[in-house]
């Protein structure tokens, strides 16, 4: 989970990146939630927000903190921090996944294997409505300090190597939790951004 200081820049890089296209932008920490932790959030204008998803939610406080924004704001977009650890975990690089679902992944090659990600619940949700994630990127030796953008479609098992007559063969399946982003829909900004609907744009 990200640090205090962690959290802090994440705030920081989005309110200055907003502030060319926007007339007021605030950054807000206060519960929203119901789950007694502060949630961090930017308010855009008059009828505009951006959740930092900077921590986990248990429960349902995600999404009741989505559901105030949205009950008091016309476009609401969510960013993830993207530390690998918390959201944007890779599932190739967990043992058990590598050793228990390599048959039902038979479809799909390593170099998509190498990226598919494991959603915490927060993520799921939010790619079972639109298929588009925002990450906030920081900066580290490889990447940029970047809002990132991922085009994701859920991972499809095939037990078709189970044989037919075994009484409880599973059936073929979408993974609610193994997600695959493809390259052709990601893109990354440094620049000024505004809050377009749901999303965050260039």
């Amino acid at each position: 989970m990200a640090s205090v200081k962690e959290k802090r820049q994440m705030m920081d890089f989005f309110v200055d990146r907003l502030r060319t296209a926007s007339l007021t932008v605030v950054p807000v920490s206060t519960n929203i939630s119901g789950d007694g932790e502060k949630t961090d959030y930017i308010a855009v204008d008059n009828d505009g927000a951006v959740l930092l998803v900077n921590r986990t939610y248990p429960n349902d406080s995600f999404v009741q903190a989505r559901r105030y924004l949205k009950q008091t704001k016309s476009s609401v977009a969510m960013v993830f921090y993207k530390d690998g650890k918390t959201f944007f975990r890779s599932a190739a690089k967990d043992n058990n996944f590598k050793g228990s679902l390599d048959l039902s992944l038979k479809n799909y090659t390593s170099e998509q294997i190498q990226r598919m990600i494991m959603f915490r619940p927060e993520e799921a949700y939010m790619a079972g409505r639109c298929g588009v994630l925002q990450y906030y990127q920081p900066k580290s030796d490889r990447l940029d300090e970047a809002l990132a953008t991922f085009g994701f479609e859920p991972v499809r098992f095939d037990y078709s190597h189970i044989d037919s007559r075994e009484r409880f063969k599973p059936q073929n399946r979408d993974s609610s939790k193994l997600f695959i982003w493809s390259p052709d829909r990601k893109e990354e900004l440094t620049d000024d951004i505004r809050l377009s609907k749901d999303f965050l744009v260039s």
